[in-house]
């Protein structure tokens, strides 16, 4: 049995409650070519900036700049950083994690490493979640836009792509004691996609149409 990687993204145009979502089950050359694809399918075209979210991975950021240039923003899903900050909480000081999302919110995320840094671990500590938490703001100081993108109404976190994981790919792909040949999970898997963007009748119509 061998475990695959299906992935998803899922893109909403601004103003608009219609989410269209595409899948991948290839290569990263793949996966952006799926995501300028899906953007296009929800209006996106060249003039128009893209906001990103995702939860820090290296590929995905950089996918957003090779896919849009200077159009794309990636935003580090404050959520997740959430969860570093929550480790590294102060036993002593319950509204720390209040505290510092209200800073990264305001732009002040030198503020929040300045203080991570006066509790940093000693190197040889085996669990050292204020190393982490300074480790993931300080790697992606461009990526913590906040201010620019609640001014725009913008998401701050990436839950549109965890509800499209869970009702298009996993309420079908993991059932209890299932397992797929590959050829099978990705048919699945595109007509799931189409199905959710709203492309059901034309797919049946155009597969009538090529049968006859």
């Amino acid at each position: 049995m061998v475990w695959r990687e299906i992935r998803l993204c899922a893109v909403q145009a601004v103003g608009q409650t219609q989410t269209y979502y595409g899948v991948s089950c290839g290569d990263l050359g793949e996966v952006a070519a799926q995501g300028e694809h899906t953007a296009r399918q929800a209006g996106w075209a060249s003039p128009s900036a893209i906001h990103a979210v995702g939860d820090g991975a290296e590929w995905i950021a950089r996918l957003t700049k090779q896919c849009f240039g200077t159009r794309g923003y990636f935003l580090l899903d404050l959520f997740h950083v959430s969860e570093y900050l929550a480790a590294a909480a102060p036993p002593d000081q319950p509204d720390y994690l209040a505290r510092q999302k209200t800073r990264l919110c305001a732009g002040e995320h030198a503020a929040v490493l300045a203080e991570l840094a006066t509790r940093l671990e000693p190197a040889a500590t085996p669990a050292a979640p204020v190393c982490a938490a300074h480790r993931c703001l300080d790697n992606r100081r461009d990526q913590l836009g906040y201010p620019r993108a609640l001014a725009r109404d913008l998401p701050l976190g990436s839950g549109l792509i965890e509800s499209g994981q869970r009702h298009v790919l996993q309420h079908r792909l993991k059932i209890a004691g299932g397992a797929w040949l590959r050829a099978n999970s990705e048919a699945i898997t595109h007509a799931r996609a189409v199905r959710a963007n709203g492309g059901w009748p034309a797919y049946w119509t155009d597969l009538a149409q090529t049968r006859n």
